[in-house]
């Protein structure tokens, strides 16, 4: 069974809600912009889990009704939803309610790190505050396991052959910190900035050697199996400061502006695709 949940209207009154043949309940629209109105009232749902165990959204035609609109509309709200990750569409089968996946806010976020004018050094700063907390927490709540993982990675980081091993390593480590803390949006917030770090490794592992970055891992790691948080943030403090450091001194700028034409750094740090040139899609009308 749907439960009920209003949409926010601007300015306008609040409309008394339609009860459903299935059960639930929307509410009427009248603003012109009624894909946004039927994309708000359609998340808001999801979001509170209204739509059961199975997941499964009523069928096209009977939300058009419900929601007082045509397919069209609906249509074109169910495919905003599923652009964001919210639900599955396949062809002949009702909409369903896709599991949670951070994916998706992954991806988002890196299109607007590309898009942004960040640095490899901007990106240092960002990760003082981040990973020294991590650190200290990680010290707290590290179970044997992530300790062996962590030591682990330390290992293959001096032993491994490539650069390109050298710097999966690298990053293991610090992705296996994050994971000891038990905070899975730590987790989130790296894998969003993994392509920036993995630059960032590149150059630092090239401008002072592997050992460099070992040593500032097993100096964070020594706190964490001392269980001296204040020490391992202070550890990983130092880590990023030798980190700056390199970048600087393989001439990574502070601002774009230093870059005159060339992209920043974080968007050259993706991996480049052929683009095909985009297509125009006409909305559809408000009828079918």
């Amino acid at each position: 069974m749907i439960s009920y949940m209003k949409a926010s209207l601007r300015e306008e009154p609040m409309i008394s809600p339609t009860r459903t043949r299935n059960g639930g309940g929307f509410e009427p629209l009248e603003r012109p912009d009624r894909v946004a109105q039927v994309l708000e009232q359609l998340r808001d749902q999801i979001m509170v889990g209204a739509f059961g165990l199975d997941g499964v959204l009523p069928p096209e035609g009977t939300l058009a009704v419900d929601l007082g609109v045509s397919r069209t509309v609906v249509r074109e709200a169910m495919r905003m939803l599923r652009s964001q990750g919210l639900v599955e569409v396949s062809q002949g089968k009702p909409p369903r309610v896709k599991p949670a996946d951070p994916q998706t806010a992954i991806d988002s976020l890196r299109l607007l790190l590309r898009r942004g004018h960040g640095t490899l050094l901007h990106m240092v700063e960002a990760r003082r505050p981040l990973e020294s907390e991590i650190a200290a927490l990680a010290a707290e709540r590290a179970t044997p396991e992530h300790l062996k993982q962590l030591e682990e990675s330390i290992e293959q980081l001096t032993s491994a052959r490539t650069l390109e091993a050298r710097i999966e390593a690298d990053v293991q480590f610090h992705r296996l910190l994050a994971e000891s803390t038990g905070n899975p949006v730590f987790c989130l917030v790296l894998e969003t900035v993994s392509g920036p770090l993995h630059q960032s490794r590149r150059r630092t592992i090239a401008q002072s050697g592997v050992e460099v970055a070992a040593h500032g891992h097993r100096a964070v790691l020594t706190a964490v199996h001392r269980r001296d948080g204040r020490a391992a943030r202070a550890a990983m403090l130092e880590h990023l400061t030798r980190a700056e450091r390199d970048l600087r001194a393989a001439g990574e700028p502070l601002s774009t502006a230093a870059n005159g034409a060339k992209s920043n750094a974080i968007t050259a740090s993706q991996p480049r695709k052929t683009r095909k040139k985009p297509r125009m899609t006409r909305m559809g009308t408000d009828k079918e």
